[in-house]
This record gives structure tokens, C-alpha cells and sequence, in this order.
């Protein structure tokens, strides 16, 4: 058991940004995707942009899965038992080196062999090499329930869903899960807080939207246009040209009056 894990902030908090040179600071020293609730009901998550800047009212997502590492063989003698916090992995030898930490407060999933089906919460990671043996320290109330077999059980890490978020690139490419949008710019290495449900200002682009209309992420933008279900071509409605992107993010309050204009949208984001 633990204590609340939910901020309960005051209007303004949203927009609070920490960063201290190129060192940033967690605010109030929260884990990546604390949840923050105004007395409205609007719902942020705390979140961090690494190396890149995200822009006020743009869809964040989670970063380029260049940060996983799948399939990873367990290493060492000391990494399988079971109420261990401390599991070795043989990283593959395409892993390039990461920073130390890239993986605090992300997941390490059992995927193959003994253990398989558990999910463990990493609490620290050291600098990794490619191929090379890497340490991921669990929280010490999550240490490992079933052992693992070394050199045949497998795993797959993956940073936290909030670390190193990025701007929603242009395009219908699959992308990352959606991070939130945030309600003031955010610059690179800066913690901060993404919306994820409630009205919020953003930006349109693409097919404009009419109120009580559904909104997807934009194809040609970081924004946000019209999405309906279509024909089976998928990118067409009357001879409009709407978002394939299929991750309904909300619903339109206030249409914008043109493209590139901002709106006001009830953000959905589960």
C-alpha cells in the first residue's frame, strides 16, 4: 500500500515548467507521469522533452522506440532470484550508449521463458554499452517474483511512456502513444505538465472540425483536424480529406475559423 499518488494543483500550476541549465529538475521532485488534477477537473500528467521543444498546444507522444531493447537475454548469477532488485541484462550488440537513468521509472517485461507475463517498475539504470551487461535496480517493493533463468529467459525494457516525449511528427505513420498537449511551450530537457483531459487551446491544421466533432491528430501539422469514420479508402467523406491517423483524441467545443488557428477542444486521452 502507499500513499495518494494524484497533485491536486490550483489554476496556473499547468503551465509551470523546471529546468536548470541543461540539468532539469523534477517539479515538486515528482515521478515521470504523476497525475495532476485542477478543481475544474482538468487532468495533467508530469512529463519530460529530453531533446526536443514542444510547442504549445501541439500533441506530445511518446518518443521513437529506438529507446527499446527487446528480447534481451538475462545475464549473470545473481540477477534470477527471486526478491532480487537488481536484474543483469546482455544488451544486444545494435544498443547504442545511453545515459544514466534513461530507464528510471520505466518497465521491464518478462517476455519469454521463466517469469514470463510480469511486469516490474525500474527505479535506476546505469550507463549501457552496446553489448555489454546492464544493471536495471527495481523498486524494492517490486522485486522479482518468479526466477529468471539466465541466458534463455528474455525481456523487454522500455523507458517510462512520459520520458523524452516528442512533438507528434506530420504524417499517418504510426507514432508513439499520445503524451498530452502542453499549455505553454516547453523547451528541450524541461519537466513539465501535458493535458490529457478537459477543454484545452489547440492547434488546428488539416480539415477543420465542427463543434461536437471528433478530432484525430493532423497529417500535414503538429495539430489537430477533423476525423470521422470513412470509407473503406479511409481519407475521404464527401470528397473532404480528413485525418487517417485513427486515435480519436476529443471532441470540438469551439470550431476553428480557419487552419493553423487555435480552438478550443475537450481532450480525451485514457
Amino acid at each position: 500500500m502507499s500513499y495518494p499518488n494524484v497533485v491536486y494543483g490550483d489554476y496556473g500550476d499547468e503551465k509551470i515548467t523546471s529546468a536548470s541549465g541543461t540539468a532539469a529538475v523534477r517539479i515538486g521532485g515528482l515521478p515521470l507521469g504523476t497525475p495532476m488534477v485542477l478543481p475544474d477537473g482538468r487532468e495533467y500528467v508530469h512529463a519530460y522533452t529530453q531533446a526536443n521543444s514542444v510547442r504549445v498546444g501541439r500533441l506530445a507522444v511518446q518518443k521513437a522506440v529506438a529507446g527499446t531493447s527487446i528480447n534481451i537475454a538475462v545475464a549473470g548469477t545473481t540477477a534470477d532470484t527471486i526478491g532480487s532488485t537488481d536484474v543483469r541484462l546482455t544488451m544486444p550488440a545494435t544498443t547504442l550508449v545511453t545515459i544514466a537513468d534513461q530507464y528510471a521509472e520505466g518497465y521491464l517485461c518478462i517476455d519469454n521463458n521463466t517469469g514470463e507475463g510480469y511486469t516490474y517498475k525500474i527505479k535506476a539504470s546505469n550507463t549501457i554499452a552496446a553489448a555489454g551487461t546492464a544493471t536495471f535496480t527495481l523498486y524494492p517493493n517490486d522485486p522479482i517474483k518468479v526466477a529468471l533463468a539466465n541466458g534463455t529467459t528474455t525481456c523487454t525494457i522500455r523507458e517510462n511512456e512520459f520520458y523524452a516525449v516528442i512533438e507528434r511528427a506530420a504524417g499517418t505513420t504510426a507514432v508513439g502513444i499520445p503524451a498530452g498537449v502542453p499549455n505553454v511551450s516547453v523547451a528541450a530537457s524541461t519537466y513539465c505538465w501535458l493535458q490529457r483531459k478537459g477543454p484545452a487551446t489547440l492547434l488546428a491544421g488539416g480539415t477543420l472540425m465542427t463543434r461536437g466533432e471528433p478530432f484525430a491528430a493532423c497529417t500535414v501539422e503538429a495539430s489537430f483536424q477533423a476525423w470521422r469514420p470513412c470509407t473503406a479508402s479511409g481519407t475521404t467523406d464527401a470528397d473532404t480529406i480528413l485525418s487517417p491517423v485513427h486515435q480519436q483524441l476529443g471532441y470540438t467545443m469551439v470550431a476553428p475559423a480557419a487552419s493553423t488557428d487555435y480552438f478550443i477542444g475537450y481532450l480525451q486521452l485514457i
